[in-house]
């Protein structure tokens, strides 16, 4: 579950990913346009990207069925370097060297993700 506050306070539950942690697959990706265009989305990818990266992954992947109506998200895995897979067109990779910036924007994991301690994040 994401959730998200900013100066002006509480959004709450804004989202939620689903998350394939042996493989950093990402199988559903969900986030409210309340929060469009704050960087919630690159924050949660380079995180996840920066786990798969201390797990010596060479990629994080996702799903994206593309529609008229979700052009925002096809344009925020394009500035997150994510690109359709040569297999298969609804599976976006990307490397571990294009980390996002998402610098305004800090992740705390709350989660205990393969059995790790939940760790906070900050900028």
């Amino acid at each position: 579950m994401l959730s998200c506050k900013d100066k002006f306070g509480e959004y709450g539950v804004i989202g939620f990913a689903i998350v394939d942690i042996e493989r950093f697959h990402v199988e559903n990706f969900f986030m409210s346009c309340r929060v469009q265009h704050k960087k919630v989305d690159h924050a949660f990818f380079g995180w996840l990207l920066q786990k798969a990266r201390s797990s010596r992954r060479d990629r994080v992947t996702t799903v994206f069925h593309f529609s008229g109506r979700n052009q925002s998200a096809k344009q925020a895995l394009a500035e997150m370097a994510f690109s359709p897979s040569p297999e298969d067109e609804e599976i976006y990779v990307s490397p571990l060297e294009n980390l996002p910036e998402a610098d305004v924007v800090r992740v705390i994991d709350k989660s205990t993700l393969a059995g790790e301690t939940p760790q906070h994040a900050g900028a």
